[in-house]
């Protein structure tokens, strides 16, 4: 054998020499790192040897080195400092080396000053942080891509280096930092607010002695939780077979997961409870005596980065602390997913304050979680195991107590006896898709079912605001409140009865939206009633656009609340005090909010059982709109509307005429020996999703007749064309406030997508109208065929001949030719006979 490759061999291993320690920063493994690249790699700045020189990252170089310069300049005496700093780095020199998995193929010098300049950055970094908010603020600390590098696996430098500089600077610093150790410096900066007595007493539970490999082993450690304040945690540190990212165990019972979705554990009646004010992750508990969940909230967008970091750490491995053995945060990743299985348990969740994100739909959330936890392996401990077997046995106690066959009675819905008086529904999907703008709120939500939503957060103020107003028009504002909250209470089943979703909110949740909403409403239609501004900087009534929004927001199918806790609300607070000049009831107030010149007439109080028996403010709408006397009862569908446009049933002698009527509303369709008399539709903004929620509204609900949906299903009809909008806007039946007939068209000719029309309510008219089109005796469509005609011809002079002075001229000068050429012809045959 070649006894000098032996030689070469032996000094390769390094037998003779010490055996090197395990390495604690590593690069992340291809498994992780090929699901979401950008979630690894450093964005803005590099820090230590793996992405020094990154192309992409050296804008930073020069910042550092002022961070760098700053720092020095913040002692006393900066160029001994400097001294000390470099000596302590050239000392560390080959203990850095060995904590890197990856050789560090840079020489000593140059390694020497990328952990001198980025200690100091990080140092910087931290102690200005801890002098924020005393004249030092400094945006770019907050830089949440800043904060994101720093945590990333491949982009640590070892803790003892920041230890060191911290040792070297904290005695020499002109205003000394409110932290002295560089584990509280680190902590402050990602949790701030948290000091040394944090750090020692309260929450990490470290000696003095030990000491993180890096900043994201700090991290990782900051996340445990805390040992000693729940009597349960030792049941947590059970063994459990390897568990894998799909949570699958070896054992024949599966374990490290629960049995059940989160949708599932509240059907067997397991709640759902966040834990407030909580900075440990991972203290999820479960409290058997009341079959409730708490768990901390999750802000998900801004966790996500620091999630990917600490599961990278823990699947490398390279760690010296013990903790790491149970995989902890890969254990919280895993659980998490056993939990979400759908985009019902993300809502669920959110619903509960459990999960905060910016992502608008569940399913977004629900790919982010799977994504996160995708090629995930926990080798020894799921630490989570005993908390999951706790949770599954009581599910499955609950499940044999209330039989085998409750899944099927929830989905059936004859568990839960569920009120038949809904009124209140989610907009089927097939018609949310054709337009999904039209049944959503742009600025304010009202009830449960987009309470929360991230982008109408900005109006839950405003309506506290006027809740506050609202109590404060009466002489007693606490004993007001207090009354209105009582009566609230008690009407807070029947209301959750009204809805045809079932609400996850419990009952002083529900109760509480039901009341700022209400009051919300009423003060809102009062402001708008009395005409005049409380508040100078009041934004509704000061900008234009919100008006219009809130009256599309407010007659949303989705977003109402019932009309009863809206009239009680008025009869306890606003009836006593309002004065006499707004509407003296509540149907009066709301539709001179919807409709400005409506004034409240007898009329409205022949016709107000039937809207005081409205269920909600759209529905409420939808009876204001019904016709003063009932419509015929519909007939076969050969007579489903009209077989020509507008501008061809003109043109064989039918007139379009509107209704002046003062008592007429919209439904009022009349016809009556060719003329059809249509009451004026106004085109606004917000009509198209006005008549498309009506429709929502009538398809939804159970034996209503389709009048708005026979509506929209007539002037769809007769409206085909440009031409057909022009001719009804001449005739002021259509007010066109968008501008041109091409904007109004679309509206009208997409308002039946995808709608079901069940009995049309317009069918006589339609009939009558058809067989007088083919009439040949009535003398009345003769009339008005030729006049028609005539005005076509009028017409057609006036374009052809008088369209210009030059065409007058020639056409004066051709009948004046004509007119002396009969003289002459005539004169001439005269000649010829004279006598």
């Amino acid at each position: 054998m070649d006894g000098g490759w032996l030689h070469r061999f032996q000094q390769k291993l390094n037998l003779q020499g010490p055996t090197r320690p395990s390495p604690r920063i590593s690069v992340v493994p291809h498994k992780l790192r090929s699901l979401k690249k950008e979630a690894y790699s450093p964005l803005m700045v590099s820090i230590g040897p793996y992405h020094h020189g990154n192309l992409e990252l050296l804008a930073m170089e020069e910042h550092k080195l002022q961070c760098m310069r700053n720092l020095l300049h913040r002692v006393e005496n900066p160029e001994e400092t400097l001294h000390d700093c470099i000596k302590a780095i050239k000392n560390l020199e080959q203990r850095v080396r060995e904590c890197y998995a990856d050789k560090i193929s840079v020489e000593a010098t140059k390694l020497g000053e990328i952990l001198l300049v980025d200690g100091c950055f990080i140092f910087d970094l931290f102690y200005r942080h801890t002098i924020q908010g005393k004249g030092h603020a400094d945006d770019s600390l907050t830089d949440p891509t800043l904060r994101h590098d720093l945590v990333l696996l491949e982009n640590q430098i070892p803790f003892f280096i920041l230890v060191e500089l911290n040792i070297i600077f904290q005695p020499r610093l002109r205003r000394p930092a409110d932290h002295s150790l560089m584990t509280s410096l680190a902590l402050s900066f990602f949790y701030p607010g948290l000091g040394d007595q944090y750090v020692w007493q309260e929450g990490i539970e470290m000696s003095r002695e030990w000491e993180p490999n890096h900043i994201l082993d700090l991290l990782h450690q900051s996340w445990l939780p805390t040992p000693g304040r729940y009597p349960s945690h030792d049941l947590f540190h059970q063994s459990s077979p390897p568990i894998d990212a799909a949570g699958n165990g070896s054992s024949a019972s599966r374990t490290g997961a629960f049995d059940a979705c989160a949708s599932e554990l509240l059907e067997a009646g397991i709640q759902f409870e966040k834990i407030s004010h909580e900075s440990h992750l991972l203290n999820i508990r479960f409290d058997r005596g009341y079959g409730v969940i708490k768990i901390p909230t999750l802000y998900i967008d801004e966790t996500e980065s620091l999630l990917r970091s600490l599961i990278s750490l823990e699947q490398c491995g390279f760690n010296n602390n013990s903790s790491c053995e149970s995989f902890h945060v890969s254990s919280y990743a895993l659980l998490l997913k056993s939990l979400i299985r759908s985009s019902a348990d993300v809502q669920l969740l959110q619903d509960k304050g459990i999960i905060i994100s910016d992502l608008e739909k569940g399913g977004s959330v629900l790919a982010l979680i799977s994504s996160i936890c995708k090629n995930i392996h926990v080798k020894h401990h799921f630490y989570f195991d005993g908390l999951c077997k706790e949770v599954n046995t009581y599910y499955k106690s609950r499940m044999r107590k209330e039989d085998w066959m409750l899944p099927v009675k929830v989905k059936l819905g004859i568990l839960r006896e569920r009120s038949m008086n809904l009124s209140i529904y989610k907009v089927p999907n097939k018609l949310r898709n054709v337009n999904d703008e039209d049944y959503s709120p742009r600025i304010v939500s009202i009830g449960p079912f987009h309470q929360g939503k991230s982008d109408l957060v900005a109006m839950e103020e405003h309506k506290w605001r006027y809740m506050l107003a609202l109590v404060h028009r009466t002489s007693n504002a606490e004993k007001s409140l207090d009354e209105c909250g009582q009566a609230i209470i008690d009407l807070e089943e029947q209301a959750r009865g009204c809805y045809a979703e079932n609400i996850t909110f419990n009952k002083n949740e529900l109760a509480e939206i039901l009341l700022v909403d209400g009051c919300f409403i009423l003060e809102l239609f009062l402001r708008r009633s009395l005409g005049k501004i409380v508040d100078k900087s009041d934004p509704i009534f000061n900008n234009a656009w919100m008006i219009p929004a809130l009256q599309h927001d407010l007659a949303l199918l989705e977003n109402q609340i019932p009309f009863f806790v809206l009239q009680k609300l008025f009869e306890l607070i606003v009836f006593p005090f309002v004065p006499t000049t707004p509407p003296r009831s509540f149907t009066a107030l709301a539709l001179s909010f919807f409709h400005a010149d409506f004034i409240d007439s007898n009329e409205t109080m022949i016709r107000g059982e039937s809207i005081q028996s409205s269920r909600h403010l759209l529905d409420l709408l939808h009876k204001f709109y019904l016709p003063t006397s009932p419509l015929a009862n519909p007939k076969g569908k050969d007579s489903w509307g009209f077989r020509h446009c507008a501008t061809k049933l003109v043109e064989a002698g039918i007139q379009f005429q509107k209704s002046t009527g003062l008592e007429d509303r919209l439904l009022d369709v009349r016809y009556s020996i060719g003329v059809i008399t249509i009451p004026p539709l106004s085109v606004r903004t917000t009509t198209e999703s006005l008549l498309r929620n009506l429709i929502a509204l009538e398809q939804c609900s159970f034996g209503r007749n389709h009048h708005i949906t026979s509506y929209a299903f007539l002037i769809n009809g007769f409206i085909c064309s440009s031409a057909d909008i022009e001719l009804l806007e001449r005739r002021g039946i259509i007010i066109n406030n968008l501008g041109r007939g091409e904007e109004v068209l679309p509206i009208i000719n997409n308002i039946m997508k995808e709608v079901v029309l069940k009995d049309f309510c317009f069918s006589k008219l339609c009939e009558e109208v058809n067989a007088y089109r083919k009439s040949w005796w009535r003398w009345q469509r003769h009339k008005a065929f030729w006049k028609v005609r005539w005005s076509r011809y009028v017409a057609a002079l006036r374009q052809d001949y008088f369209s210009n002075p030059w065409r007058i001229i020639s056409f004066v000068a051709a009948v004046l030719l004509l007119l002396l050429t009969g003289l002459q012809t005539f004169y001439s045959v005269r000649g010829y006979y004279p006598h």
